[in-house]
């Protein structure tokens, strides 16, 4: 049995099921902390369904007040940029304020990764210096087409680390997302809310003891608490995607505009074939990323509003003959059975998900081997995400000519779905 709990601020919603049925659920709310609400779901459920739960996913969302954008750095890796495309650009000025510092070193690669320049040693460990000595803990290495040579990101990491064992480190070209601006938001956002992650993962592990707990995940799927503690960003769609797996659970189709009511902000998402569609660039808290976007609307509402019809309309204008239906906090009559608990059933019915994005360029026949080679990189994520290593998972291959580059190049994405170890 799994149990999926469903976390937002006002209450936390949980599902215990054992494959497709439901066998408890259950809800309370004004809990003072995840950890503590997790800690009362748990009492509640009957001790012989709770003796037989072996796995438990949270979908929840991180906030603006678990950032600690103080403790990051970032360093770039790439020719100078017009003003529009330097480092934090378009982010608010306050939340600009608040990184520790950010730095530009002369390097990276073209976006075929056809020509690569990586940057002097000296002129690498005097800007994480630099950076360090502004308060820096976490640094970001976002180097100009890493999708294409991670290569120039992998050895300027390996540098800094054995400068300064203490301080963490990530490399931009683990999140994927074409657009070097973009990619590096994302990964600045990440390290950002490590802090949080982590102590809530420590706090859950405490509460769960011998239960393996994972997160929802915005691509899908979950990971394992151990890789959420480090890669806390990929939960930020995660209760959507928990949204629209309860939905399809629920429903009759796998055609559907799923709307997720909650008490202040509604979100509608389109599904066809029981797939999202996704988008090149996403917002969280007013910055622009492209970790993993998924195409939805999402639009503020006071607490008793009547669900908007326009972001419906929208989307049923792309997608004719889906079925309309409601999920969350919402007495709407498009309302599915049981959707207040459909996050939760979505989140408990998940396996592990993890994505890797890169930037090819080969021949034809070299093309399959290149492929190869990111599918065991993903796998060997997944692992570490939680998956069963002796399971080698429902692997997905998109590879994507590139417009406007010469023939031979994809843009490949490799998704591998596998159970929990």
């Amino acid at each position: 049995m799994r149990i999926g709990i469903d976390v937002t601020a006002a209450r936390m919603r949980a599902v215990v099921v054992d494959a497709d049925s439901v066998e408890w659920r259950g809800e309370i709310r004004g809990q003072r902390s995840i950890v503590g609400g997790c800690r009362d779901l748990l009492r509640r459920v009957d001790r012989p369904i709770r003796d037989r739960i072996h796995g438990a996913t949270l979908a929840l969302a991180p906030t603006l007040a678990d950032l600690r954008l103080e403790r990051v750095g970032l360093l770039r890796v790439a020719t100078a940029a017009a003003p529009s495309l330097a480092p934090l650009s378009g982010w608010p000025a306050e939340r600009r304020s608040e990184v520790a510092g950010v730095r530009v070193v002369s390097g990276g690669s073209d976006f075929l990764g056809t020509m690569s320049t990586h940057p002097a040693e000296a002129e690498v460990l005097d800007a994480v210096g630099g950076l360090v000595a502004s308060g820096a803990r976490h640094v970001v290495i976002a180097a100009a087409g890493s999708l294409a040579a991670p290569a120039v990101e992998r050895r300027i990491e390996r540098v800094a680390r054995a400068a300064h064992p203490v301080v963490a480190f990530t490399s931009s070209h683990v999140y994927g997302g074409m657009g070097l601006r973009e990619r590096e938001n994302g990964a600045v956002l990440d390290a950002a809310l490590v802090p949080w992650a982590a102590e809530l993962a420590e706090g859950l592990d405490t509460v769960f003891g011998r239960i393996p707990v994972s997160v929802a995940r915005g691509v899908g799927g979950h990971v394992a608490l151990e890789y959420f503690a480090t890669h806390p960003f990929g939960s930020i769609d995660g209760r959507a995607r928990a949204a629209v797996a309860g939905a399809l659970a629920l429903a009759a189709s796998d055609d559907l505009v799923v709307v997720l009511a909650d008490a202040e902000q509604v979100t509608t998402i389109g599904v066809s074939g029981g797939r999202l569609a996704r988008v090149d660039v996403s917002e969280a808290w007013g910055i622009h990323h492209n970790h993993h976007p998924v195409e939805a609307h999402t639009q503020r509402v006071e607490p008793g509003d009547s669900i908007p019809d326009a972001a419906i309309e929208a989307a049923l204008q792309h997608r004719p003959r889906h079925a309309v239906v409601v999920v969350g906090d919402s007495d709407d009559a498009r309302a599915l059975p049981d959707a207040a608990y459909a996050i939760a059933l979505g989140a408990a019915l998940g396996g592990v998900v993890v994505e890797t994005e890169r930037i090819v360029t080969a021949s034809e026949a070299r093309m399959p081997a290149a492929i190869a080679e990111i599918i065991e990189e993903t796998r060997s994520r997944s692992v570490v995400a939680g998956a069963d290593p002796l399971e080698p998972g429902q692997v997905e291959v998109d590879a994507v000519p590139i417009s406007y580059v010469p023939d031979g190049s994809r843009f490949v994405r490799v998704s591998i779905l596998s159970g929990a170890s």
